[in-house]
């Protein structure tokens, strides 16, 4: 797998990015982000839910501060996938760090079977939803071309190079 290909293409495209959704439920934002993902890239929704949930029931995906990252792998990708979804109400997402209810996800899907990747694309994301600084224009960014806007102007930038270098050495 080419990792540049792969930064160029993009992670999140702006028809998988939800705003000002109507979920309550961990199980409804699952839905949400999964049917987004399944109709921009052929993913099997209910395939796709049934692997967050089993992922979220392991352990929390939450990072604190209102938002949870998800994550699985899913058949038919070839390359990762993100979906996002904010919340106008609290999402009952178990495990909250810091008493701060949800209200935004992103969904993060590898191709199955998961490699490498998958941990080092979590570990960027989860840190940068982490950055208050990221988590401020997050807030700020009201409409799916903002934010689309805001997560390709950080896809995998703020990666120290060592890392970058890990990442390309997985990848190739």
């Amino acid at each position: 797998m080419n990792w540049q290909a792969t930064i160029n293409r993009g992670l999140l495209r702006q028809e998988c990015i939800v705003c000002d959704a109507a979920v309550a439920t961990t199980a409804q934002a699952f839905q949400l982000a999964a049917a987004t993902l399944s109709e921009a890239h052929g993913v099997d929704a209910l395939q796709l839910v049934r692997r967050l949930c089993a992922r979220e029931g392991r352990r929390s995906t939450v990072v604190g501060d209102g938002i949870a990252t998800p994550h699985a792998d899913a058949w038919g990708l070839t390359r990762p996938q993100a979906a996002f979804v904010r919340s106008t109400a609290p999402i009952d997402f178990l495990g909250t760090i810091d008493g701060v209810a949800v209200h935004e996800v992103l969904v993060l899907v590898a191709p199955r079977p998961a490699t490498g990747v998958h941990s080092a694309m979590l570990q960027h994301y989860r840190a940068l939803l982490r950055s208050p600084g990221f988590r401020d224009r997050l807030r700020a960014a009201r409409e799916p071309l903002l934010l689309w806007r805001l997560f390709r102007e950080h896809e995998w930038s703020s990666e120290p190079a060592s890392s970058r270098d890990t990442l390309q050495a997985i990848c190739g």
